[in-house]
């Protein structure tokens, strides 16, 4: 995932112009903005927000709002971008989590219908014996 994005410096200059690289840009400028609160804190974005207003330099309303260049911040958001992508949420979200259970009950259901089945038989083989 993280391979396909458009690196933050290009997207401080321009967003895309055709559909999809313009719909990516988007999505991505929504995922930078929330780590930033996230991780930085509503205040500190919003003193970098009122900084960049005010002198239209981006670097430096970055470094004074959040003590951080945007390389840094963009190195930070590319690792937490991968561990909530990654297979950790989705593999520990409580959905999954019911799904293998349901799969669960589900083999050891049929294993005791098998189970039931083959005693049956048994017992049908036992009673033409005698």
């Amino acid at each position: 995932l993280t391979d396909s994005l458009i690196p933050l410096p290009v997207l401080t200059l321009s967003f895309p112009a055709d559909v999809e690289p313009a719909e990516l840009a988007y999505a991505e400028s929504f995922m930078f903005i929330s780590f930033m609160i996230n991780k930085v804190g509503r205040e500190a974005f919003h003193r970098m927000i009122r900084d960049y207003t005010r002198y239209g330099d981006l670097e430096g309303a970055l470094r004074r709002g959040t003590g951080m260049t945007l390389a840094d911040l963009e190195e930070r958001w590319l690792v937490y971008l991968k561990l909530r992508v990654s297979w950790i949420p989705i593999i520990t979200s409580i959905s999954t989590l019911w799904f293998i259970a349901a799969l669960i009950f589900i083999y050891g259901y049929m294993r005791k219908k098998r189970q039931a089945e083959r005693r049956l038989r048994e017992m049908a083989e036992e009673e033409e014996i005698e």
